[in-house]
């Protein structure tokens, strides 16, 4: 069997079959039933981007109800565990990514998909534009995500998939419902 690859030999194979066609219907070899117009073939439909669910649950406290910053819980397992161990797994030891000791920003809890994750933001000192990191930690899940941002270059950590990305964008500035 020969692939047909070039325009001009696709062309003249369908010249070709149109002539057959046309002999067999002049020598009353025509088919009983009429033959059925070619139906176009569907063109795929542009699919709107899937929406990810993010809801703010609240911040995060302990047993007193005082809320808690990213310094406050840095270390306090499960999340001080899963946390360290990201670290680990990228070799990054620069100390102000385990201390959060920058401007101090409370641990909201969100929902995202059905699942409950921690949001937990640290940023260097006298550089949080330049150098910041914002995770996503879900003990259920067994999951924790990070965007790291260090001399203005991101990578992501953990491996999040596309729509736990996306939901990075969205947690900028999440507020409590009003």
């Amino acid at each position: 069997m020969q692939i047909i690859t070039t325009p001009a030999k696709r062309a003249a194979l369908f010249v070709s079959v149109q002539l057959l066609g046309l002999g067999l219907l002049a020598g009353g070899c025509a088919p009983k039933q009429p033959a059925q117009p070619a139906q176009p073939a569907p063109q795929a439909q542009a699919q709107p981007a899937p929406q990810t669910g993010l809801a703010f649950l609240g911040y995060f406290t302990d047993k007193h109800g005082k809320q808690l910053s990213g310094h406050d819980i840095r270390n306090t397992p499960p999340f001080s565990t899963a946390y360290r161990a990201l670290l680990r797994r990228n070799k990054l030891r620069d100390s102000w990514l385990t201390h959060f000791d920058a401007p101090a920003k409370l641990v909201c809890k969100v929902r995202i998909n059905g699942a409950e994750y921690l949001h937990v933001e640290g940023c260097k000192a006298h550089s949080c534009g330049a150098n910041n990191i914002t995770v996503l930690y879900s003990h259920d899940e067994k999951a924790i995500y990070a965007r790291l941002t260090q001399n203005n270059e991101t990578v992501w950590l953990g491996e999040p998939p596309d729509e736990i990305k996306q939901v990075f964008g969205q947690l900028q500035g999440i507020e409590p419902p009003k």
